[in-house]
């Protein structure tokens, strides 16, 4: 469940902030913050694998005194691995070069609590590779950076109580990492398809759920209603994406409620299509992506739809 839960959080909040061209390589100085995102250095017993994104938003989200976003993220990953918990990131250094630093290891960890950073207790082990040590620290499942020149303002969000079970690393040498993506300012807000016109009812409850999980509070997302999108909600809320739950959708929307000669799913799926059509994004879970395929307005992914497998 919470490998579910990451992989929907990091799709939902993370893809469709705005940003700039990423760079293919781009180098770090020492003094560079690093959170990890690997269930080796960020563990997920915690709830600092979740707390992440939250801190990533916040960190994106916050302003100088001029008004202007003035902290940029940096999401590195290694799109030329093969293997899906391959390698990202290696920062490694030879030890003659670390004693000439004056450096006791090449990352260290962050204690937001005073500020101060201390060695990493225990370093990750691989079967049949090298280990991580002082000299070398690698990273898989994406990592956040946010470069030196950023690190004060960031540190002023990061040491909140707020993030304390999340795990920060302090590069302690120059290093250089392949960016996805050069994330500035606020992610846009997240509509949440309910399948139930009651807000209080419904499986957007369990979306919300996620998302206060990661601490992030109402101003980041709106529940709307099958029939809000009927009736043109999408084309007029200012939403970047939309995040569709378990939704059949001809059960209860099966009928020309409206009157416009059309059945409401149909409405409502041709509605997405034109949202998905502007440019916007979407996050399909389970029997709404069979709906959004088997409608005649919909077939997003397929030409001829999908079949369910019975287990949604």
């Amino acid at each position: 469940m919470k490998r579910k839960i990451l992989t929907l959080l990091v799709l939902v909040m993370l893809l469709c902030l705005p940003l700039k061209a990423p760079a293919e390589e781009h180098t770090f100085a020492a003094g560079s913050l690093l959170v990890p995102m690997d269930s080796f250095y960020q563990p997920g017993a915690d709830g600092g694998v979740l707390e992440a994104y939250g801190l990533v938003y916040y960190l994106l989200n916050h302003k100088d005194t001029n008004g202007e976003h003035d902290i940029t993220v940096y999401w590195v990953i290694n799109q030329i691995k093969t293997e899906i918990d391959g390698i990202d990131l290696e920062i490694e250094v030879d030890s003659a070069t670390l004693a000439d630093l004056n450096k006791e290891s090449v990352v260290k960890l962050y204690n937001q609590a005073d500020g101060t950073t201390s060695v990493l207790s225990e370093y990750k082990t691989y079967d049949g590779g090298d280990d991580d040590s002082n000299v070398r620290v690698s990273y898989s499942g994406g990592i956040f950076i946010v470069e030196a020149e950023d690190v004060a303002t960031a540190k002023t969000i990061i040491d909140s109580s707020d993030w304390l079970k999340v795990e920060v690393h302090e590069a302690q040498v120059p290093f250089s990492a392949p960016v996805f993506r050069k994330m500035i300012g606020t992610p846009p807000k997240i509509a949440l398809m309910n399948n139930d016109e009651d807000k209080t009812k419904g499986n957007a409850q369990i979306l919300e759920a996620y998302l206060r999980l990661a601490g992030l509070c109402t101003d980041t997302y709106e529940v709307v209603t099958p029939n809000e999108i009927r009736d043109g909600k999408l084309r007029t809320a200012d939403y970047d994406f939309l995040w569709a739950p378990h939704w059949t959708g001809y059960d209860k929307y099966g009928n020309d409620g409206n009157g416009n000669g059309t059945i409401d799913v149909e409405d409502i799926v041709s509605e997405i299509k034109l949202f998905l059509e502007n440019g916007n994004g979407m996050l399909a879970e389970c029997a709404s992506i069979e709906t959004f395929e088997h409608s005649q307005n919909g077939h997003f992914l397929s030409t001829k739809g999908f079949g369910h497998n019975g287990l949604c």
